[in-house]
């Protein structure tokens, strides 16, 4: 049996989702029901890197990157004194975390009693990504992948989440 993620990991991570985190969901044309993300960007490197080893996700990390070009100056009028030009930009690196649909949900679900914040709107995101859990077999194995990496990294899968992995022959209603 996989060991339980220890309580001051998940107290960090409620820490940073709540500082830096953002919920959306995102309705398109393309999609039969809302998609569901978690995502937090920072230029704290390892604070990403420590993320995504405690999920089990790659990170993105947009390098830094300093603009020389003169087509891309911009006159500087609203923070000096004088307009002028600035000659060299830098632009620093960010690192990108991001969990969707129920991968999110089982994440949120073990975050929630160490969120300070009111966790009505994050019930919500956690119900609705359980609600629109894959009918058909389109989608099903990115969920069963997904619970199946965070509950080998220690996560705790919601019963919900386990008995519609068992699939509609084995599934029980939980309302």
């Amino acid at each position: 049996m996989v060991e339980a993620l220890a309580p001051h990991d998940l107290a960090w991570m409620a820490a940073i989702i709540e500082v830096r985190g953002r919920i959306r969901r995102y309705e398109t044309a393309t999609r039969a029901t809302p998609q569901l993300t978690l995502r937090v960007h920072s230029r704290q490197l390892n604070l990403i890197a420590r993320m995504g080893k405690l999920t089990g996700v790659e990170v993105r990390v947009v390098e830094a990157n300093i603009i020389d070009d003169p087509a891309n100056r911009r006159g500087c009028i609203v923070h000096c004194p004088e307009p002028h030009i600035h000659t060299r930009i830098a632009i620093p690196g960010i690192g990108m975390w991001n969990m969707v649909g129920a991968a999110a949900a089982i994440v949120l679900h073990n975050l929630m009693p160490y969120l300070t914040e009111d966790v009505t709107e994050i019930q919500s995101f956690i119900d609705d990504a359980i609600a629109n859990l894959p009918v058909k077999q389109q989608g099903r194995h990115a969920v069963v992948t997904a619970a199946n990496r965070l509950a080998s990294l220690g996560w705790a899968i919601p019963v919900e989440i386990e008995h519609w992995i068992k699939g509609p022959q084995e599934r029980i209603d939980v309302s």
